[in-house]
């Protein structure tokens, strides 16, 4: 089982009594972000993750957590239909719940309501609307705010400032003003592309074409590097395999769509099944094209040609 909690929680359980929140969102800068939010808010604050709909089930099921945030869009299940299934526990139902989406769909505000859960939508600046619901509903002791501590529980291997992700990661609408040190491409600039796809031999067989057009490629070899890759690169257009090992390409278009920075990037989706559902299915979810494979050279350079502005 995938560790969900960092030790320092289970330690802090047998000193002190501080008031838990569960966040469940597989986006880890998003994460950071609001661990440091919340112990500037109050130093008995406890920030618990999960990073799929499954894993925060289970947690909230264990360490019956004083609030959960949850994304609607996760691995492993859907967010909207964990927070309806804690809403009618016997055991867990007053828990105050936060459900967050990136769509404005009504049909979750109504969902929503139904279980007294809280809305917010992935526009605009999310924190301050988190920071009164956590206040409003969480019974604080006093306390200085503090900074987010060595130990918090966000376990991933790079260092990232807060301050570097306040801006991109808080979803702000606004974000090419809060961005005015970045600049659109110019002409004398090349355009860039980004490759999500598990296989390196068909990542480096396009990254040649696609450099010997001029044209700056990156390539993750994961869905969610590949996420985290385009919300902090520019670029111009994104090629998307289907099956990755870690999670489908569908996710990824999702989450690609409902980001502020990243939903206008035209995506090529390139996958070996051969299928006209599958086709609709991304294509619904904004998807520029599609293509099967084995494709051609002179295929995925029309895409680009036709679906794009990398070739103009």
């Amino acid at each position: 089982m995938d560790s969900i909690v960092n030790q320092s929680f289970y330690t802090s359980l047998t000193t002190m009594t501080p008031k838990t929140i569960l966040f469940a969102d597989d986006d880890p800068d998003l994460l950071r972000i609001l661990v440091a939010k919340c112990k500037a808010i109050s130093p008995n604050i406890e920030v618990v993750y999960a990073r799929n709909a499954m894993a925060a089930l289970t947690t909230t099921n264990v360490l019956r957590p004083d609030m959960v945030c949850m994304d609607v869009n996760m691995p492993r299940g859907n967010g909207m239909a964990v927070c309806e299934m804690i809403a009618t526990h016997a055991d867990l139902q007053s828990i105050p719940l936060i459900v967050l989406t990136g769509q404005q769909d009504e049909a979750i505000k109504e969902r929503c309501r139904k279980i007294s859960a809280h809305y917010i939508a992935k526009s605009g600046s999310i924190w301050p609307q988190i920071e009164s619901i956590i206040r409003d509903n969480l019974d604080l002791t006093s306390g200085e705010p503090v900074a987010e501590s060595e130990d918090a529980p966000i376990v991933e291997e790079e260092e990232f400032s807060v301050e570097d992700f306040l801006d991109a990661l808080e979803l702000k609408a606004d974000a090419d003003a809060d961005f005015g040190d970045q600049t659109q491409p110019t002409l004398d600039q090349q355009p860039s592309v980004l490759i999500i796809d598990d296989d390196p031999a068909w990542g480096d067989v396009l990254r040649r074409r696609l450099e010997g057009k001029g044209i700056q490629v990156r390539h993750a070899l994961e869905g969610l590097q590949g996420f985290r890759e385009a919300v902090q690169s520019d670029v111009q257009a994104i090629i998307l395999d289907y099956e990755m090992h870690d999670v489908h390409g569908d996710y990824v278009l999702g989450r690609l769509k409902d980001n502020p920075l990243t939903k206008e990037i035209p995506v090529i989706v390139v996958t070996g099944h051969v299928n006209n559902a599958l086709k609709r299915k991304v294509l619904n979810i904004g998807a520029a094209g599609f293509l099967n494979k084995p494709c051609t050279w002179d295929q995925l350079w029309g895409e680009l040609q036709r679906r794009t502005l990398v070739c103009a």
